[in-house]
């Protein structure tokens, strides 16, 4: 997609809704159709956006957010820690859609 943001990845149809796949690795797009994993993040509107997923673990509880945002991330994305201890990312879906959709 020549003219598409770097961080989408493709973007699929919902009857005549489209959904734009957002992809947060830098793995090489794949040229061919292909069936992937998404999280639907924000379906209101005329357009439905999707993070890609290369697999989903489950929920967690989230305890504890990052004061400081990391500049190597985009600002929506900030730096959370679950119950278990492990450092996660949560992602907010609207702000994701206005930086790479837009004002929509």
């Amino acid at each position: 997609m020549p003219m598409a943001h770097r961080l989408v990845r493709g973007i699929g149809f919902d009857e005549r809704r489209p959904i734009v796949c957002v992809m947060l690795s830098g793995k090489p797009a794949e040229l061919a159709p292909q069936a992937i994993t998404t999280v639907l993040l924000a379906g209101q509107g005329p357009v439905v956006w999707a993070l890609c997923a290369d697999r989903v673990h489950g929920v967690v509880t989230l305890v504890g957010r990052a004061t400081a945002s990391d500049p190597r991330w985009p600002r929506w994305l900030v730096r959370v820690r679950s119950q278990d201890g492990r450092m996660l990312a949560q992602l907010d879906g609207v702000q994701m859609a206005l930086d790479i959709g837009g004002a929509a």
